[in-house]
């Protein structure tokens, strides 16, 4: 045997982690208290309620009209998070489910070619692309 010391191990110093150029994604929830702190008593609603309720054809039109444009970008992503969520596909699969405007309004029903499409998300496990 040997009476030579052996070297002591030393831990490599830590590595700040690196910012990833994609921006975090925000869950739903997050997404709708965003929403409904911009004053827009659909959200609000949603957002008070715990539910999701379906939304009118052509909101994004509507929502963005009443934002200022310095926060279009921010709104639409927010606006695509809550559409895509799981929770707003069972929200469009309901019985006598109503699409509704900014104000909370019922516009129309949701049409079978919709709940379709949801239905077939929810089965399939998966959410629909950003495309």
């Amino acid at each position: 045997m040997s009476t030579a010391r052996r070297p002591l191990l030393r831990l490599k110093p830590e590595v700040a982690p690196v910012e990833t150029a994609k921006p975090h994604i925000l869950p739903p929830r997050s997404a709708l208290r965003e929403l409904a702190a911009l004053g827009l008593p659909l959200f609000q609603k949603m957002h008070e309620l715990g539910v999701m309720i379906p939304m009118k054809i052509g909101i994004s039109k509507d929502l963005l009209a009443a934002t200022d444009p310095a926060q279009h970008k921010v709104v639409k992503k927010l606006l695509g998070n809550l559409a895509r969520s799981r929770a707003y596909q069972h929200a469009l699969t309901s019985d006598g489910a109503m699409r509704c405007d900014l104000q909370g309004d019922a516009v129309e029903p949701v049409s079978r070619e919709h709940r379709d499409i949801a239905l077939a998300m929810i089965k399939s496990g998966r959410k629909l692309s950003d495309a």
